[in-house]
């Protein structure tokens, strides 16, 4: 079973960029992961979950609904960890 990795912001610059590294990467943790992102909009939701992504609109201001997501999807990775994971990636 892959790892879960939550993208927060995966509609910005950041997020939007991870998004797309990691469902390219040919890297074996990345082609097995759970990859999950929150947006704020509709249509941001509606454009990723057109590649595949697992997507929740979220407010990431409130913590009782971050909280939630998180442990109702078991995702283990957050944005933090998720920048580490592709940095080590790409040492290999």
């Amino acid at each position: 079973m892959g790892a879960n990795i939550l993208i927060t912001g995966a509609a910005g610059y950041i997020g939007g960029s991870l998004v797309a590294d990691f469902l390219a990467s040919k890297n074996p943790v990345l082609q097995e992961a759970r990859i999950s992102a929150s947006v704020r909009s509709a249509e941001q939701a509606e454009a990723l979950s057109k590649l595949g992504v697992n997507v929740f609109r979220l407010d990431l201001s409130d913590e009782h609904a971050v909280t939630e997501t998180v442990l109702d999807n078991n995702s283990k990775r957050s944005l933090a960890s998720a920048v580490t994971l592709a940095a080590s990636t790409d040492e290999h």
